[in-house]
């Protein structure tokens, strides 16, 4: 089999295409090397494989996904959907992707569990920001519902959430003194439910935060 090897500017993979256009295999340039493949000929010039070579091309891919997911998890903690999404990117094969997915869940470099666990815990400790907001990060990272939910109901129960939202209220309350109770009320209100807590949690630290008086204007702006 005879295959060339095409690479862009900018780009750090390398695609190994076969000469009649059938197969193509994505590897980075550590996977080219041990293969042989670089020659030194003008770009594109073409390559003769014997036929045991061909399979290796396959196993050098799923190689080259692997080291490049180890890479990704270097960077930060990733849910299966976004590590799946960024090898995707460059672009590894189906199998590569699947391969590298299920090697990395072997190793306990990828659970969608313990991410939304770690993501409630930074949030209470960090973040300070509602069940709300919290399960639609963990959506937009790609965490499934159901995991995403039992973690929040695990850790972070609605009454921690009351809780958090009154240590973020008195934190944000001496900023707005100075105006009228009613605009404090209004200013105070807003800023927690874009924090992405629930009304209840809201209208409780906000009497917390600004006193009884403050129930004149609970009614949400």
């Amino acid at each position: 089999m005879e295959v060339h090897l095409e690479h862009r500017r900018g780009r750090s993979w390398y695609r190994v295409v076969a000469a009649d256009g059938s197969r193509s295999w994505v590897l980075d340039r550590e996977a080219l090397e041990r293969l042989r493949l670089f020659t030194g000929g003008p770009a594109g010039s073409p390559v003769h494989l014997e036929a045991h070579q061909v399979p290796l091309l396959d196993e050098a891919e799923c190689a080259a996904a692997r080291r490049r997911a180890l890479v990704l998890l270097g960077h930060r903690s990733r849910s299966v959907a976004e590590l799946r999404r960024l090898l995707e990117a460059w672009p590894f094969s189906a199998a590569a992707v699947e391969d590298a997915l299920a090697w990395a869940r072997e190793l306990g470099y990828l659970d969608d569990r313990a991410l939304a666990q770690e993501m409630v815990t930074l949030n209470l400790e960090r973040r300070g920001r509602g069940r709300r907001a919290l399960m639609a990060e963990m959506e937009s990272r790609g965490i499934p519902p159901e995991v995403g939910a039992a973690e929040v109901a695990r850790h972070f129960p609605p009454a921690r959430e009351g809780e958090l939202a009154a240590e973020v209220a008195r934190r944000h309350a001496p900023s707005l003194h100075g105006l009228p109770l009613e605009q404090q009320v209004a200013r105070l209100w807003r800023y927690l439910s874009r924090r992405g807590f629930d009304e209840e949690a809201v209208r409780r630290a906000v009497l917390s935060a600004l006193g009884p008086e403050a129930g004149r204007w609970m009614d949400p702006p």
